[in-house]
């Protein structure tokens, strides 16, 4: 039985917390010839053309019993199979139907590919699993370093309302009932400073996170830590694991992107190329030892799995 040819038409989903990493690991393997990146359908701000986004709340759960509400439009992207009356408009004009036609011209050339579609996207999380029932996916999960994830936070100053994971009775059921009566009084606070936020959606992803390396050993765990000391060896592994060739190119736009020759911190306009060892642990610079001590208290259950002492 060929299992080779099989393996490498599977879907790719990258995925962990936001701020974890996933757009860099997502642009690291995407300079394969051989994968097809989509961005974040997830994402409820994110409307690829061609594709109607069916998501209202963040970190949407979807389920054996809620899939029927999403499945089409993601099989749309996933399975390489788009319609041409969702890129045609009837109250468009003809340069923008022109445009559109041509967008799924493109779209349909891509299902004669074998280019796998690659999903980078850390809002899909709590839908891995589904992901990986549905489409065979090969799924990868960043884990970061919980000062290092809010301090991330707090310098883009990124909010979360926890009514997002109360509004989805499955996924607090499933995976977040540990946290149920904390997520709940969190909703109702409309005055959670950064430092709380952050170590309540990092307890609940990166519990997720221990909960799946539990029933699925087989998907590829790598903490942003491993990524950023050894980017070009740790990525090589990532590719054989994928079983994706891993060519010059793929080797230099790693290079380029995490060497010694960028700047430690993100800059305006790329925030995605870093010197990535520099990087490691920006959060002791960015937060002050209180937080520090907060986030280590406040996480430390559950960090200790992924962390030991001497990466404080």
């Amino acid at each position: 039985m060929d299992t080779g040819k099989k393996l490498n038409s599977r879907p790719i989903l990258i995925t962990g917390s936001h701020r974890s990493g996933t757009t860099w690991v997502g642009n690291c393997i995407a300079a394969s010839k051989d994968v097809l990146y989509i961005q974040e359908p997830f994402n409820i701000e994110h409307t690829p053309l061609g594709y109607k986004n069916p998501f209202r709340n963040w970190f949407q759960h979807i389920n054996e019993l809620n899939e029927n509400e999403f499945a089409t439009e993601l099989d749309k992207l996933i399975l390489k199979k788009p319609e041409i009356s969702d890129y045609i408009y009837k109250n468009k004009g003809f340069k923008s139907n022109t445009k559109a036609l041509l967008g799924y011209l493109k779209a349909k050339g891509k299902q004669l590919t074998n280019a796998r579609p690659l999903l980078k996207d850390p809002i899909a999380f709590f839908s891995a699993e589904w992901i990986n029932s549905r489409y065979q996916s090969q799924n990868i999960v960043v884990i970061r370093h919980p000062a290092a994830f809010i301090s991330s936070l707090k310098l883009k100053n990124w909010q979360f309302d926890f009514n997002d994971f109360c509004n989805q009775p499955s996924l607090m059921n499933r995976y977040l009932s540990t946290f149920e009566s904390e997520i709940i009084e969190s909703a109702k606070n409309n005055n959670l400073d950064i430092i709380d936020i952050g170590i309540l959606l990092w307890n609940c992803i990166h519990h997720t996170i221990l909960s799946y390396q539990d029933k699925y050993p087989n998907w590829i765990y790598i903490t942003h830590e491993q990524l950023s000391t050894s980017p070009v060896q740790e990525f090589e592994k990532i590719y054989d694991r994928l079983e994706l060739e891993f060519t010059k190119k793929c080797q230099n736009t790693i290079k380029l992107s995490s060497g010694q020759h960028n700047p430690k911190e993100q800059i305006e306009n790329n925030e995605f190329v870093r010197n990535s060892a520099e990087n490691i642990y920006n959060w002791k610079s960015r937060l002050s030892k209180d937080e520090i001590a907060r986030i280590k208290v406040g996480t430390g259950k559950i960090a200790s799995f992924f962390y030991d002492k001497s990466q404080w």
